[in-house]
């Protein structure tokens, strides 16, 4: 398929926000919290925020019998803190939308994997851009003009490409949420560690791949996108598996 130019599926925040419910979430992660837009309308007992500088707008105690915040990066949470100690268990949920660089996502994945159970699920924001400006590694401050003004995915797109050569065990799916898409991934295996193994390589491999139109195409042309009302089905509860 050609690159979209807009996804016209239910809004990432409330397709997080229901699909949490229909899972029946107990614990939640979201790696990237920011204003707390998506954490706010999270329903569980127990969640967790991580971000370095927090910028708290919207009510995240809301829903959630227990909320733990931490002001740092998510490698020294993950260093740092036994989440599955806070949490009482296994991660059932997570999201993460951290910073936008291919091998950070790359290790928070993995380090979010080793916490949950093969039946939890991890989305992933920012990884189907919309336009090669926006793919720009060095755009933080996002696109400058145009109609996709204040955009910036940076290149954690390569997650999904990453995933399907290194992970073919798991089940991804690319979701037609606006604005920039959420990959969801299920079939997960906390005993895996083939992304930290070999993620010096991976990092080699993947870091001179271009960000550039070329390469966004080729992104949609080997991934469906689906849409977030069969996404919500596939995924309800268990182990979700893409039609």
């Amino acid at each position: 398929m050609s690159v979209p130019e807009w996804f016209t599926g239910q809004y990432y925040t409330e397709f997080l926000s229901e699909i949490c419910r229909q899972r029946n979430v107990l614990s939640y992660l979201e790696i990237g919290v920011m204003h707390g837009d998506s954490l706010a309308g999270i329903v569980c007992s127990t969640a967790i925020g991580v971000d370095p500088c927090f910028l708290l707008t919207k009510d995240v105690t809301k829903g959630k019998a227990a909320l733990h915040l931490y002001q740092t990066t998510s490698d020294r949470f993950f260093a740092e803190i036994d989440a599955r100690l806070v949490i009482g268990g296994d991660l059932e949920m997570a999201f993460l939308d951290g910073l936008h660089a291919f091998e950070v996502l790359l290790r928070d994945f993995s380090n979010t994997e080793a916490i949950c159970s093969p039946a939890s699920l991890i989305a992933i924001h920012d990884c189907m851009p919309l336009a090669p400006e926006m793919i720009d590694r060095n755009l933080a401050a996002g696109v400058p003009d145009g109609p996709y003004k204040g955009y910036w995915t940076g290149d954690v797109w390569k997650i999904v490409p990453i995933l399907r050569k290194y992970r073919p065990d798991l089940t991804v799916a690319l979701v037609d949420c606006p604005p920039t898409g959420l990959v969801l991934v299920t079939g997960l295996d906390p005993t895996s560690r083939i992304l930290q193994v070999q993620y010096d390589a991976i990092v080699r491999e993947f870091e001179p791949v271009p960000n550039d139109a070329a390469s966004m195409q080729r992104l949609y042309q080997e991934n469906a996108v689906v849409s977030s009302q069969l996404a919500k089905q596939n995924h309800a509860g268990g182990v979700g598996r893409q039609a």
